[in-house]
């Protein structure tokens, strides 16, 4: 595979969580705060995917040996490895802070949810 299936198990762990997380907090009534990082995490994983469609892309045709430069060929690993490993990491990295960050940021709308007391209201 392009990616390590880990990484992608927890990109897809942590949007799912902050969907549901947002969705029952909406339902209830009850804010969820952002933070600047979670921000710039969704800007790095946009530039990231296109990166990585870039890099499918090009390394495809070197690793068929589609390109007549024999350099093209021997370059192709490097390519992947800026293009889709490196910022494969990131993201990932990105992602499992951004969850905890959510977590801890929203703790206290998490257990309202959970406890099932569902208003804003503080004396509830």
């Amino acid at each position: 595979g392009l990616v390590a299936w880990w990484m992608v198990i927890i990109i897809l762990f942590r949007d799912v969580y902050m969907t549901v997380l947002r969705a029952a907090a909406d339902g209830a009534g009850l804010p969820i705060h952002t933070s600047r990082i979670a921000k710039i995490k969704t800007f790095v994983q946009m530039l990231f995917l296109g990166a990585m469609l870039t890099g499918i892309v090009r390394t495809e045709g070197a690793h068929n040996g589609a390109f007549l430069h024999p350099l093209a060929v021997l370059l192709a690993p490097l390519a992947d490895l800026i293009l889709l490993v490196v910022p494969m990491w990131g993201v990932t990295l990105l992602t499992a802070i951004t969850a905890i960050g959510y977590t801890f940021d929203n703790w206290q709308t998490l257990t309202r949810l959970l406890s099932g007391r569902t208003t804003n209201d503080p004396a509830q």
